[in-house]
């Protein structure tokens, strides 16, 4: 694939997820290099071997449930800072 159908491919990777918050400078490069390999296993389920498609399932399974945990711990990350800062301005 060209570069610009990558880039696609990663937008289209960071809205199913629901990424947009993570997608950050500093989680860039990790989400980009996820989101390319995502859409590279799409050939996988066109193999017969059961066991592959079985492997492949519990990928997509782990990935979602991944990214769930994710955005749970960022958003507990500015919940604590919301309350850091709140702890300050009352001293």
């Amino acid at each position: 694939m060209e570069v610009l159908a990558w880039e696609k491919e990663i937008k289209k990777y960071i809205s199913e997820n629901h990424l947009q918050d993570l997608y950050t400078d500093e989680n860039e490069e990790a989400i980009n290099q996820v989101a390319i390999a995502s859409a590279a296993k799409g050939t996988i389920p066109q193999f017969q071997d059961a066991g592959i498609r079985t492997l492949y399932a519990e990928q997509l399974v782990l990935e979602a449930q991944n990214w769930m945990q994710i955005r749970q711990n960022n958003r507990l990350i500015k919940q604590n800072d919301e309350i850091i800062k709140l702890l300050k301005e009352n001293k």
